[in-house]
């Protein structure tokens, strides 16, 4: 089995935290699971560094390659403190560093808010870091920092990217678990004043935690979580057991509905006031997507004239368009960036007419002609249940 454990800066509160971790982790590996534990630096330590670089100027984006290299200093430190700890047990460790040959998580080259890229990322897992944990060793890969593809200069992701690091490894590990290590113990549910770890939480629900606010899990690490691999949110004192709040996987599921009518507003100055004043007529409206500045009423046949009356006499839009036999299907699925892709080479290699393709948290639209269902549904079905 093996387990990708992300550890926060609220858990790494002080050196005995780093004992107490090391004491879990070690329970781990004597179960079995061959591990990789990426680690924030201590509570505080981050915001200490970049005050003293501010101190020393305040143009912080001017000099993006030596903010990066001082910053990653806190999680490389956090990494070598852990090691010392797991070393204490005879256990095995190796500590990847960005400037050495296996460092795997690289990225572009844009210093404070840098994009990981999973191809490289895959392709070093697969030669240099699987090989490691093959022969034993435990590794520790410092949080929030990467390695440009091109002039391999130390990057940083922003803050709280080591969930994204964590996620991106158990990903191209194809790692059994991924596992967040919280000072809470889980995702806390707070009803009524009460307090209480959630047992299990769906990625949907999860997606819309992070989507308002929740500081949770950075939202970038949603990117990279697929199933199988289950994750757990929970505290150092359950790591060992697998106890804590367990993500569930929603099925992937796909909508269609068909002849409907098209009308596109153009050149809106308020979209969204057009639809408070105008479209709020329930039962007429399948759907509202705004663009910019058009906004696509999607509606049933019957009711086109009724919208267009009723848009018509306001004048907030240039142009309107008007198209009938329309078909609008939703697919609703977690792994919205990567099936976007997948989808947009389907419909480009076979030639599908497609009015638009459109993506939101949890939701990916396609708007097309009827006559296209019949040849993309297999596809689509293909993508969305054969992954």
């Amino acid at each position: 089995m093996r387990a990708v454990i992300k550890v926060g800066g609220s858990v790494l509160k002080d050196i005995d935290s780093f004992n107490r971790v090391a004491e879990s982790i070690v329970e781990l590996i004597r179960k079995g699971f061959s591990v990789v534990v990426v680690v924030s630096a201590i509570k505080g330590f981050t915001d200490y560094l970049l005050d003293m670089v501010t101190r020393i100027t305040k143009d912080i984006s001017r000099y993006g390659e030596f903010v990066d290299e001082v910053l990653s200093m806190g999680e490389r430190l956090s990494s070598r403190l852990l090691a010392l700890a797991l070393s204490k047990y005879g256990i095995k460790v190796k500590v990847l560093d960005p400037i050495s040959d296996e460092w795997p998580i690289i990225t572009d080259d844009r210093h404070g808010e840098a994009k990981v890229i999973f191809k490289e990322v895959k392709s070093i897992t697969e030669r240099c870091l699987k090989p490691i944990l093959e022969r034993g060793y435990c590794l520790i890969v410092p949080g929030f920092i990467g390695r440009s593809k091109g002039q391999h200069k130390i990057t940083t992701m922003g803050r709280n990217t080591s969930d994204v690091t964590a996620a991106v490894l158990a990903l191209a590990l194809s790692a059994d678990y991924l596992i967040y290590v919280k000072d809470e113990g889980g995702i806390v549910e707070n009803l009524h004043g009460k307090k209480r770890v959630l047992d299990r939480i769906s990625i949907r629900e999860l997606q819309e935690l992070v989507i308002h606010g929740a500081k949770v899990l950075h939202p970038e690490a949603l990117k990279y979580i697929r199933r199988p691999t289950k994750v757990i949110f929970t505290s150092v004192e359950n790591l060992a057991k697998l106890k804590g709040t367990y993500v569930t996987y929603d099925e992937n599921d796909i909508t269609i509905v068909k002849d409907l009518g098209l009308i596109a507003f153009i050149g809106v100055k308020n979209p969204r006031g057009l639809i408070t004043s105008t479209f709020i007529e329930e039962g007429k409206i399948e759907d509202l997507i705004i663009k910019d500045d058009t906004l696509i009423c999607l509606v049933k046949k019957e009711h086109m004239k009724d919208i267009e009356k009723l848009a018509t006499p306001l004048g907030a839009f240039r142009i309107m368009h008007k198209q009938e036999g329309v078909a609008l299907i939703r697919i609703n699925t977690h792994e919205v960036n990567n099936m976007e892709i997948v989808l947009r080479e389907i419909m480009d290699k076979i030639g599908i007419t497609v009015y638009d393709l459109m993506i939101s948290p949890g939701t990916i639209k396609i708007i097309l002609p009827n006559r296209s269902l019949d040849q993309i549904l297999p596809l689509l079905r293909g993508v969305v249940y054969g992954r």
